[in-house]
């Protein structure tokens, strides 16, 4: 049983959320306060399948300003007054009620159709039977109701075929006998009462159809609860059939008995906020894409001058080792220059040999020389690539000094943010603090810790608070000058509860005005006081009492009339024909013998002469009636009527009390009868409101005295449930004085936990930032190492071409010395003195020259040195952009944490297109559910509300309900849904 229960609850909460968000409990067509209205009940008898036997429609026609000028509309046949005695004229469809009364009730048949109907499927130990074959059986049953929604039509949405329906609330149940045990009901509750329980469902018959594939993956659970069939299993004994039942109305309150279904609205500003929402994120996160594609690409650049530089090393150490040999080489040749100058003594003894020695001499100058171009020329090049390395280095330098500083501000201004961002959330909760201890809800100040138990505490109601509203509603009463006890006033408050009104004070006067009426009826100058004093002096014989036969009188004399206009009597002839039976027949006994005697008369009436006695019979009568025209006056009419027709008249009018018992029929008519005294009589007239009146004093007595009675004593049965209703209501008022407060606690409560995102969230995105500043910052340092590198080699590589130019200056002197060796040979012995300055010069030129080599050799090295800081440093900042780009991809993915965890949360239920197509399918349906009409028809401009009620033909009565207004008790959803139908134990 507890597990129905709690399907049951799942259930209605999640229809809460879907119709709650599919279609808001709007309003039937016409607006609220329309002074026309009209109340539509269909009574529709089932077979044992759920085929439809045959329809009843009850409606209740209502004008604040008399329905003397209304125009009706109805399609039902065989159209009944069902209170009154109004009649009415038609002209096809249109119906005008001859009345100024402001309200009609009336009855009629319709062969229609439905909007949504029942198929009932039964199996007994898994084998399908027909209804008609199950009684008597036993086994275990499976009953299986399945509902249609009739009322459907399509919309295009998004390029898409949408199906939409009149969304209808459906309630359905199933009353078993004690044939049945272990009973059980999927998404359904089942309660006993006695030897008979119920098994209750609610159901949306058609939407699960429209919605099930827009709701998404989120909500997939929740199709489960659009039920469009239910089922119930039972072990069986000698099965005595069910009686099933399907009551269903797009108007949720029209179902006042079943808890309401609430709904969503405002959809369109909810898909223009996610839209907005949306927008915003995506480009927040393209920006962050952006940012990590960028450092991305810095990431492989930095790899590629890596590569680079390691070349560029290798190349300069390559550069080293060649400068070093040439430094040995030149070191070697200022050797033997020395040795030539010291040997110029023996340079005349080898002249010859000289001359042989200038030839290749020269040849080796010209060869040297060419190198020495060569080398000049490479080292010019070498130069300006040098220079060209450190401005593009110098570029780098500075792009990154610029990144460097906008991500240093950045992280610079991230403790100010984090921190303005706390203060501003402290501000909220301060001034949450302020506003809830001013108002009394909190006596302590919340922290970040506690807030969501300290607002779920003030969302309570407690005792107190449901104190102060019951002694509102007695301060109320007081100020009109009542004073009540307190099981006068337990009473007063369980009658506004149960009375449906949700107008309070309309209520509580209603109530008031109930108690006291019923006080003032049942005393001794009341109506019921006054009847039962009656009743007792006539020994509980209501016709002995004097009020009841003088109207038993009257009924019986017009019955007798109708008999005799029926046989073709006119109006004139009618007393006379009584009067003259009444005395030439006396002493009837049976009604038999009145109708022979009535029979008599009138055919003496029709054959009389001038010259018959019977002429001067009537001529008597005749003269007599003329003194005293009422027939009731004459003591033999008086006996003629008491012989029957009065015994019949009080029959007919206790059979139109309805099943009442003989002491409660004996009350209401003496009642009626005492209600219509007058002057001359009775006003027949009169009695059939009388009656009506009459009940409902006597129903709204027993009403009070009733829950006086078990209000007053704990010890009685049903005290429990009735205070049980009575706290609801007061829990209910007071939700209901504080809904708006509550509401904002409740909402305080999401802003808050929104606020401690937020914060979270920025801390992420701060401590991405700070990780790339300190990756750009590192990344500029080692630039700066790679630039000042870069300048110590273009000053190493100036070095180095300056000496290449010395050394193309000292090899062009050698192949010119050379030539002049060579063309001096001839000379040599006579130009021995210029041969030794030669070899000075020479001597000279090759310490330029050596010393030009050692500066190529430190230039080489230091070359290599550069290289080998530009190769550490291009690692330094290969590591600095991958710090960067690791930085960078933080903060992508800290915004993309933020996007996942908290805006696509809230989308992911659903996409923008899914959004728009539900979107149009709920309001399409909201607009169905609008504008539905009526049934059968109604007034224009008239307020129409229509339930309908489906019931198998085994616990129908013989004639639809009639629109009742005495309140019924709301205790059990069992008791409940047995109201609805009108199966009320008695």
């Amino acid at each position: 049983m507890l597990s129905h229960k709690s399907n049951l609850c799942k259930r209605l909460f999640s229809l809460g959320l879907a119709a709650a968000f599919l279609t808001a409990s709007a309003l039937p067509a016409g607006a609220a306060g329309t002074a026309l209205t009209k109340e539509e009940t269909v009574y529709l008898v089932m077979n044992g399948d759920g085929s439809i036997q045959s329809t009843t429609v009850s409606d209740h026609l209502h004008s604040d300003a008399g329905l003397a000028t209304v125009e009706d509309s109805s399609t039902l046949q065989d159209i009944e007054n069902t209170q009154g005695t109004a009649e009415y004229t038609r002209q096809g469809d249109a119906l005008i009620w001859n009345t100024d009364d402001t309200d009609v009730y009336y009855k009629g048949t319709t062969d229609q159709t439905p909007p949504v109907t029942a198929e009932i499927q039964y199996q007994l130990d898994g084998k399908t039977v027909a209804a008609d074959a199950l009684p008597g059986q036993s086994g275990h049953l499976v009953i299986r109701i399945n509902l249609t929604n009739h009322e459907t039509g399509t919309i295009e949405t998004n390029g898409v075929t949408r199906q939409v329906c009149t969304p209808y609330a459906a309630v359905v149940g199933a009353v078993l006998n004690s044939s049945f045990t272990n009973v059980t009901a999927e998404h359904g509750l089942v309660q006993g009462d006695g030897g008979t329980q119920i098994a209750g469902f609610i159901c949306l018959p058609g939407v699960r159809a429209c919605l099930g594939d827009l709701l998404g993956e989120q909500f997939s659970g929740l199709t489960e609860y659009l039920l469009d069939s239910v089922t119930l299993e039972a072990d069986v004994t000698e099965l005595t059939m069910p009686s099933i039942m399907v009551a269903c109305a797009t108007d949720t309150s029209m179902l006042a008995d079943v808890d309401g279904i609430a709904g969503l609205d405002k959809l369109d500003g909810l898909q223009e906020d996610m839209d907005a929402l949306t927008d915003a994120m995506d480009q927040l996160l393209d920006g962050a894409t952006r940012l990590s594609t960028g450092a991305a690409k810095l990431d492989t650049g930095a790899a590629t001058l890596k590569a680079g530089v390691t070349k560029l090393d290798n190349g300069a150490a390559t550069l080293n080792n060649g400068a070093a040999q040439l430094n040995d080489g030149a070191a070697t040749l200022d050797d033997g220059a020395g040795r030539l100058a010291d040997g110029t003594a023996s340079l005349k003894e080898g002249a010859t040999s000289l001359d042989d020695g200038a030839g290749t001499l020269k040849n080796g100058a010209d060869s040297l020389y060419g190198g020495a171009q060569s080398l000049a020329d490479g080292a010019a090049k070498l130069k300006s690539g040098a220079d060209t390395l450190s401005g593009g280095l110098g570029q780098l330098s500075g792009g990154l000094a610029t990144l460097s500083s906008g991500l240093s501000t950045l992280s610079a201004n991230s403790a100010a943010l984090n921190a303005g961002a706390q203060q501003i959330a402290d501000a909220v909760l301060a001034t949450a603090n302020s506003q809830l201890k001013a108002q009394g809800a909190i006596t302590e100040d919340m922290t970040w810790q506690n807030y969501a138990d300290v607002l779920a505490g003030v969302l309570n109601i407690s005792d107190e608070m449901r104190a102060a509203a019951r002694n509102q509603i007695s301060a109320q009463v007081g100020a009109a000058g009542v004073t009540l006890s307190d099981a006068e006033l337990d009473t007063l408050l369980y009658l506004v509860a149960t009375s449906g009104n949700s107008d309070l004070t309309a209520a509580v006067t209603t109530a008031a005005g109930q108690m006291a009426q019923a006080s003032a009826d049942a005393a001794d100058t009341g109506a019921i006081g006054q009847a039962k004093q009656a009743l007792a002096a006539a020994a509980n014989q209501p016709a002995a009492v004097p009020a009841v036969a003088t109207m038993l009188k009257a009924q019986a004399y017009a019955g007798i009339c109708q008999q005799l206009a029926a046989a073709g009597a006119d109006a004139a002839a009618q007393p006379v024909v009584v009067l003259l039976a009444a005395r030439r027949v006396p002493g009837c006994t049976t009604t038999a013998e009145v109708n022979t005697a009535l029979g008599e008369a009138a055919a003496l009436l029709q054959m009389a002469t001038p010259e018959a006695a019977d002429a001067a019979d009537i001529g008597a009568v005749a003269a007599d009636l003329a003194a005293d025209p009422n027939p009731l006056h004459y003591p033999e009419v008086t006996a003629l009527l008491a012989a029957g027709p009065m015994g019949e008249a009080y029959g007919k009018v206790a059979a139109a009390l309805g099943d009442v018992e003989d002491s409660t029929a004996a009350l209401l008519i003496t009642m009626a009868s005492q209600a219509t005294q007058t002057a001359d009589g009775c006003d027949l007239a009169a009695l059939p409101a009388a009656l009506q009146a009459a009940g409902a004093t006597a129903t709204n007595a027993a009403t009070v005295s009733g829950v006086l009675a078990t209000v007053g004593n704990p010890g009685s049965e049903g005290y429990t449930s009735y205070q049980q209703t009575i706290q609801l209501f007061l829990t209910n008022l007071v939700k209901a004085q504080q809904g708006g407060a509550l509401d904002a606690v409740s909402n305080l409560s999401t802003q808050l936990a929104g606020v401690q995102t937020f914060i979270a969230s920025l801390r992420q995105y701060t401590g991405g930032v700070d990780t790339a500043a300190a990756g750009a910052a590192s990344a500029n340092t080692v630039t700066a190492q790679l630039a000042a590198g870069a300048v110590t080699l273009d000053e190493g590589l100036a070095t180095l071409n300056g000496g290449a130019n010395t050394l193309q200056s000292g090899a062009a002197q050698l192949a010119g010395g050379a030539t002049s060796l060579k063309e001096g040979t001839g000379t040599l012995k006579e130009g021995t003195a210029t041969l030794q300055s030669g070899a000075a010069d020479l001597k000279g030129g090759t310490a330029t020259l050596k010393d030009g080599t050692d500066t190529l050799r430190s230039g080489a090295s230091a070359l290599k040195t550069g290289t080998g800081d530009l190769k550490t440093g291009a690692a330094d900042l290969k590591k600095g952009t991958a710090e960067l780009n690791t930085g960078a991809k933080t903060l992508a993915d800290g915004l993309n944490q933020f996007n996942e965890e908290g805006i696509e949360k809230l989308l992911s239920a659903l996409d923008t297109d899914q959004l728009a197509e539900l979107k149009d399918v709920a309001t399409a349906m909201k607009d169905r559910q609008q504008q539905a009409t009526s049934f059968t028809g109604a007034p224009e401009n008239a307020q129409v509300s229509t339930r309908f009620v489906l019931k198998t033909a085994e616990q129908t009565k013989a004639a639809a309900p009639d629109t009742a207004t005495a309140a019924s008790t709301k205790t059990t959803l069992w008791q409940r849904i047995l109201a609805l139908f009108g199966l009320n134990k008695k």
